[in-house]
């Protein structure tokens, strides 16, 4: 109840969520004015700057509140109290106008922690970064490349999913030290210019690009600027390599307008490839061929993506040094990502869990791995359907359920943000609208699917809307 009448915390966490970009917030607010009671996936982190602007905008609030209760109503507590909870509903106009009196001391902050940054890595000589960009499949490529070199170099790596400027900056002021050998640095871009601003930071020494594909397109406005974008850390590559996957379309249609030094991945005909893919009971077992080095790989995550994730990150250890030998042997230890195709076990349930964030590239490798699984079990699918699709929206959501409709027994359409797209795509395909269920959230429609299975099933969670979309 308390947050219907005060919103102020909740408008703030999503301005964080949108890692405090004003125009992305006023756009989120205009759209949803009303929105209230976020089912948050995460907290509010209480950072100094979320202090100042929660202390400044309830400031601005209260005393506007106060002199038009003073000047027009002669001080009435019911008058203070019905405009500050009016101004409360407006919050996000006076969050964006703090945010701007912030600025200079975030300007500030930024650059002091970003130039201490730099000049540490300056002094660090023996020290090789490697910039991990692309679409999807960056924090499965960083984590494996990982889990490869750390027993033979000192290596560190980008905490979780963290891939901002502030907080790649902390990463090498608090985790490098004299004796590192490896920084493994991944980058995420929304805007043309964010991978640039990245590099300055972390002067990568190689890079990869795991793919590009459809996201953040509601932010880029088309693919062909995101693919750009993808492409920026190039002028800071010097002579390093640039590891290309020649599977994805968009990277083979870009790559030309770039000079570097490239490596390709994947194909038939590149160095770097692999062969007789085969699924196993709990993972998967390829030939992998490394230049002239050829050996067999028995990797315990499920579906084929992981073994073309594992492919990327082999070719940069590779580079780096190590044998097609010790690759092999580290492959064994090679653990699940979270939220991305993770699979795991709940009583007689069979979880695939990829919630965090897809695009339509993504969802093929995640409805085969569905079908692929517990072939005799019913399968169900949880999504909210796929998101930052921008203009091709309802183009991508149609495809994508009716090819879902193809493998789901069992379909659960999570919040509203795309409900009608996928209702309608549903209803193209013919699907049964007894096999279509509605939930509001990923928990309560666990619950559904839950009820659905009756005994053994596999339940694909395909997505979790952000918090802004819920």
């Amino acid at each position: 109840m308390l947050s219907k009448l005060f919103p102020l915390l909740d408008y703030l966490y999503i301005f964080q969520l949108l890692e405090y970009d004003r125009g992305d917030f006023l756009k989120w607010f205009f759209n949803n004015p009303l929105r209230r009671n976020l089912q948050k996936k995460n907290s509010l982190e209480l950072t100094l700057k979320i202090q100042f602007l929660a202390t400044i905008t309830s400031f601005i609030m209260l005393t506007l509140s106060t002199l038009i209760a003073l000047i027009l109503f002669s001080g009435s507590l019911l008058i203070l109290v019905m405009v500050y909870i009016f101004f409360e509903s407006i919050s996000p106009l006076f969050i964006v106008f703090s945010s701007i009196l912030f600025s200079p001391f975030d300007f500030y902050f930024k650059f002091k922690i970003t130039q201490s940054a730099k000049r540490k890595l300056q002094g660090l000589k023996n020290l090789k970064t490697v910039a991990i960009i692309g679409s999807y499949a960056k924090t499965s490529t960083k984590n494996i490349l990982y889990t490869l070199l750390w027993k033979d170099f000192y290596t560190v790596k980008t905490p979780k999913s963290f891939n901002t400027p502030v907080a790649i900056a902390k990463t090498i002021l608090s985790d490098l030290k004299e004796t590192t050998e490896i920084f493994i640095v991944e980058m995420d871009a929304y805007h043309p210019g964010d991978i640039r601003n990245l590099c300055k930071i972390a002067n990568p020494d190689m890079a990869i690009i795991t793919a590009i594909a459809p996201q953040h397109l509601e932010r880029f406005g088309n693919i062909e600027k995101l693919a750009r974008t993808q492409f920026e850390e190039v002028q800071f590559l010097k002579d390093g390599p640039l590891f290309l996957n020649s599977m994805d379309e968009l990277t083979m249609q870009t790559h030309g307008k770039f000079n570097a030094q490239k490596i390709f991945f994947g194909g038939e005909v590149d160095k770097f490839r692999i062969e007789n893919v085969k699924s196993k009971e709990g993972g998967v077992a390829f030939k992998l061929i490394l230049d002239r080095d050829k050996i067999d790989i028995d990797l315990p995550l499920p579906g084929e993506h992981n073994a073309y994730n594992f492919l990327a990150a082999a070719a940069i250890a590779y580079n780096l040094g190590l044998s097609a030998k010790i690759i092999a042997s580290r492959a064994r230890l090679i653990l699940p990502t979270e939220h991305r195709l993770e699979i795991r076990k709940t009583g007689k349930l069979t979880i695939i869990d990829n919630s965090y964030n897809t695009n339509p590239k993504v969802v093929i490798s995640s409805l085969k791995l569905l079908k692929e699984t517990g072939k005799d079990l019913k399968k169900i699918l949880i999504t909210p359907g796929l998101i930052e699709q921008g203009k091709n929206a309802e183009i991508e959501n149609k495809k994508f359920i009716k090819n879902a409709g193809k493998v789901a027994d069992e379909i659960i359409i999570v919040g509203e943000s795309f409900k009608l797209f996928l209702k309608s795509g549903l209803n193209e395909a013919r699907f049964p609208k007894n096999k279509t269920h509605f939930a509001l959230s990923t928990k309560s429609a666990m619950e559904i699917a839950s009820k659905l299975a009756q005994k053994d099933a596999v339940i694909l969670i395909e997505n979790d809307l952000p918090d802004q979309y819920s």
